[in-house]
């Protein structure tokens, strides 16, 4: 049944600014566009504190509302603010951030705290089941694949609560997807590429292909569960760019591409036919699409710089078949993004408010489009929304309430001038509050 036309989602979040020696909260803030020459990108800024937006991953519901995974680490320097009921008591941090259409506003959870061995090299996945429940994983350190799941529920968020191990040792690259009979998870394991299933909390692994290249750099999986529930694995291998396809038995291979397949992404189609986004070594962002023996390949870039561990693509198709593609070039540091209606020929930009942006990810549901990067420069998570029109302006994230002053502190009042300010594209605009 085809997807019933929406209207365009378009979150924002408002920034105020009131300079002086009391720094207020200042959880998350969207630049707004104006003039938008036809559909573009427009980006907000969902996750500003400490490092956050590390090995982004974006998904969206049937309803077009984005819900993003991702990693909160610490750094040196921080923005003085106080704290909020969704912080992580402990860092490294696995977040979930989810835009909650009917009040205007992101809200941000913890999915894992204290992840002691995650580090700014590690990647998350999200992915949605039928009825709600969002399951994530991620890797740690290349010593283990770990998830969490809230089952439709808010995620726990006690400190002490252990996420479940998908498997340990020599793993990397994780990718999830919800099927019928529950998540599957993807992954690097040594020299092979396995899937594993989860049975009440436990996980069994089932090897999908052996020949994974000595150099990791790139090297991810992504996965997909099919209407007839055949899990489809994409991955980069000692043969190239390749596809894996399993229903319950053993993996068929076939290789899309002789070379490549370093930072691979992956999405169905209404057929259940693979679509491929991937970097060859020398640089190219490629596009392939195709069935078994049979694999159309467009080149989308000619060049994204070298051999990066930031190399990173998104590929998503909308209820018309749109391809949209999503890359990080390591030799101009930003996020690219191109759209085609034929898989044969792309459109080409850079990502607004992605110059500095990695990491890239890409997410489509009927005709709701959305993207996630992290500014690299700011360490801080942004989601674009796919529009044609200027967004609303919205009512900021709420948080905790500050807490009262100490009777040291009782004489700090905000001093000097208190300005207005509004964002276009990644611009201020200030304008004199009399």
């Amino acid at each position: 049944m085809p997807a019933v036309p929406r209207k365009p989602f378009l979150p924002t979040l408002a920034l105020v600014l009131v300079t002086g020696a009391c720094a207020p909260d200042i959880p998350s803030f969207a630049p707004t566009a104006t003039g938008l020459p036809g559909k573009v990108f427009v980006p907000q800024v969902v996750d500003i504190k400490e490092d956050s937006g590390v090995g982004v991953s974006i998904a969206v519901d049937q309803d077009g509302a984005p819900f993003v995974s991702y990693l909160r680490l610490d750094e040196k320097e921080r923005i003085p603010q106080a704290p909020t009921p969704d912080d992580p008591k402990e860092l490294p941090a696995v977040m979930v951030s989810t835009f909650v259409e009917r009040q205007g506003i992101w809200v941000r959870q913890v999915a894992a705290q204290g992840q002691k061995d995650v580090t700014k090299d590690d990647t998350t996945d999200i992915a949605a089941d039928a009825t709600g429940a969002r399951h994530v994983v991620w890797s740690a350190g290349g010593k283990a694949i770990d998830y969490a799941t809230d089952g439709g529920k808010p995620f726990p968020q006690a400190t002490g609560v252990t996420p479940e191990e998908v498997a340990a040792g020599d793993v990397f690259g994780p990718s999830v997807a919800a099927g019928p009979d529950g998540p599957v998870v993807a992954f690097y394991e040594g020299n092979r590429v396995a899937v594993a299933r989860r049975s009440g909390k436990r996980w069994t692994s089932q090897t999908v292909a052996t020949g994974v290249p000595s150099d990791h750099t790139a090297l991810r999986t992504d996965v997909a569960v099919a209407g007839d529930g055949t899990v489809v694995v994409a991955y980069g291998s000692s043969s190239g760019t390749s596809v894996a396809r399993g229903q319950g038995g053993a993996f068929a291979t076939d290789v899309v591409d002789g070379e490549g397949g370093l930072g691979i992404s992956l999405t169905l189609d209404g057929q259940g036919d693979p679509h491929l986004a991937y970097y060859m070594v020398g640089g190219q962002v490629k596009h392939a699409h195709g069935t078994s023996g049979s694999w159309d390949v467009s080149t989308v870039s000619a060049t994204a710089g070298s051999p990066d561990p930031s190399w990173s693509t998104g590929v998503a198709l909308d209820q018309d078949d749109v391809r949209y593609l999503v890359w990080f070039d390591s030799g101009s540091k930003a996020t690219f993004y191109a759209t085609s209606a034929d898989g044969a020929s792309f459109e080409r930009h850079q990502m607004p408010g992605g110059a500095l942006g990695g990491d890239p990810h890409i997410a489509a549901n009927g005709d709701a489009v959305q993207a996630a990067w992290r500014d690299t420069e700011a360490t801080q998570l942004v989601v674009g929304t796919y529009a044609d029109r200027e967004p609303p302006l919205a009512e900021p994230s709420p948080s905790a309430p500050i807490p009262a002053p100490s009777a040291t502190a009782a004489a700090c009042e905000p001093s000097g001038t208190t300005l207005d300010i509004s964002a276009q594209n990644i611009q201020f605009v200030h304008h004199q509050v009399q």
